[in-house]
């Protein structure tokens, strides 16, 4: 669980990003799609489809944790394009 804490830092301050531009309800989807869909799907997958036991689990909510992160990544862009120009777009130098 410690190799995906800095991908849970990452998490929570797009989530606070989209919190301040006025969009919360986009973090109250990933957190759905992270805790619970997420979590239930890749757990089976894991446990059930590779056989893979107990750390099967483990492997479930790190494929969930990163998943979300990069659909909170996804939309943070899209929600950023229009208010801020983007996240990933670099000024042009005027003057």
């Amino acid at each position: 669980d410690g190799f995906i804490l800095p991908i849970y830092m990452m998490l929570f301050a797009i989530n606070s990003f989209l919190q301040a531009l006025k969009r919360p309800i986009w973090t109250f989807w990933i957190g759905v799609y992270r805790q619970a869909f997420g979590v239930a799907f890749f757990v089976y997958v894991y446990v059930m489809l590779f056989g893979s036991g107990v750390i099967g689990v483990w492997f479930g909510i790190a494929t969930a944790v990163v998943s979300g992160w990069l659909i909170s990544l996804v939309v943070a862009e899209a929600v950023a394009r229009p208010t801020i120009g983007g996240l990933w777009r670099r000024r042009e130098a005027t003057g």
